[in-house]
């Protein structure tokens, strides 16, 4: 067995906890910053692919430490903005000091973007102010036409 899959076996309870999603609630107008654990004797790089319904995390872990009982350590992925629909998110771990093995999935929350709502035209303040006097001003032209009759 391989020193990468005994790491990832002794913090499997600590790390590979489901991402956390920012924002909670993502549109297809947001970017998404997804925030999860990784072993902490490790440095990393993160990358991210989108591939139809499934967004793929792979962080390579390098220069591990062994030693004491790893620690997590939080990493952040950042893509997006994605299409609204239904996503599954995967994070997997890579480890270079064993290039045989396989990625190990670490995690497979899922997440779910919706369509984002168009936002209401509005006028500005000083055009407010001139619809408001052009519309009295047209009143008043009307109710003293219909005065004079």
């Amino acid at each position: 067995m391989s020193v990468s899959v005994l790491l990832a076996a002794s913090v499997a309870g600590q790390v590979g906890t489901p991402a956390v999603f920012n924002p909670a609630a993502p549109t297809d107008q947001d970017r998404i910053h997804a925030t999860f654990s990784v072993p902490g004797l490790c440095s990393n790089q993160v990358s991210t692919i989108v591939d139809g319904v499934t967004v793929r995390t792979t962080v390579t872990l390098y220069g591990c430490v062994f030693g004491p009982p790893p620690f997590p350590q939080n990493a952040q992925a950042h893509f997006g903005p994605l299409p609204p629909g239904a996503y599954t998110y995967e994070i997997y771990w890579l480890f270079t000091d064993e290039p045989s093995e396989p990625p190990i999935l670490s995690s497979r929350p899922p997440l779910v973007v919706a369509a984002s709502i168009p936002g209401v035209p509005t006028l500005l303040h000083s055009s407010m102010i001139v619809l408001v006097g052009l519309l009295a001003g047209a009143g008043i032209l009307t109710i003293g036409k219909a005065a004079l009759r």
